[in-house]
């Protein structure tokens, strides 16, 4: 699999929705199921080539409050804010395994709501390299794509190119098995025919 060796790179994949031709937008955000009908705790737009954040985050150990700040382009994460001064190390390295547990991600997507369609391709997590010495600084490793997306009234069909897959989840029943099927290429069709071929898969399995 490809990757991407920053985010400015992942962010060309792809420039407008396959359905709509609709210019796609850019964000960062995290892993709220794979239906997606969880609440993200991160969603930041990409703006001047840069993210910015706030990571709050509360357990009966600890407490964490940080500023985020991404580069898109050198591929760089700051940490700012983080730590009260008694231990900046330990406090830097919880707020970073904190942030990569919410399994961070790149995700392009369609905002039309006319299309209706929500199409849109996630990164693989992000995972960080520690900047020496700089305090707060640390690298994000290249990531490829890890799916493709899109919804189809109450379904959503996940691509994988890499085993040339598609699956159809249930977003009303989570726990139900996906449907798998040969890759569903979103690129040959219009709306209407994926609607159509996704009913029509639903209905005979």
């Amino acid at each position: 699999m490809d990757k991407f060796e920053s985010i400015a790179e992942f962010t060309k994949l792809r420039q407008e929705c396959v359905f709509c031709k609709t210019p796609m937008r850019v964000h960062l955000t995290n892993f709220v199921g794979l239906t997606d009908t969880g609440l993200a705790v991160i969603n930041a737009p990409l703006k001047n080539d840069r993210f910015e954040f706030k990571i709050e985050h509360t357990t009966p150990s600890f407490k964490i409050n940080a500023n985020v700040f991404i580069d898109a382009g050198t591929n760089t994460l700051i940490f700012d804010n983080f730590t009260n001064g008694e231990l900046p190390s330990i406090d830097e390295y919880v707020v970073k395994q904190t942030f990569e547990d919410y399994r961070p991600h790149i995700e392009l997507y369609c905002p039309s709501k006319k299309c209706g369609l929500s199409y849109h391709l996630v990164g693989q997590s992000i995972r960080l390299v520690k900047v020496h010495p700089v305090a707060g600084m640390w690298t994000i490793q290249p990531f490829g794509l890890s799916i493709e997306a899109a919804r189809v009234k109450s379904y959503v069909i996940h691509n994988d190119w890499h085993n040339k897959k598609s699956f159809i989840y249930s977003r009303n029943n989570e726990e139900a098995k996906p449907i798998q099927v040969a890759l569903v290429d979103f690129t040959t069709m219009d709306k209407q025919k994926l609607i159509t071929r996704i009913q029509t898969i639903v209905t005979f399995s």
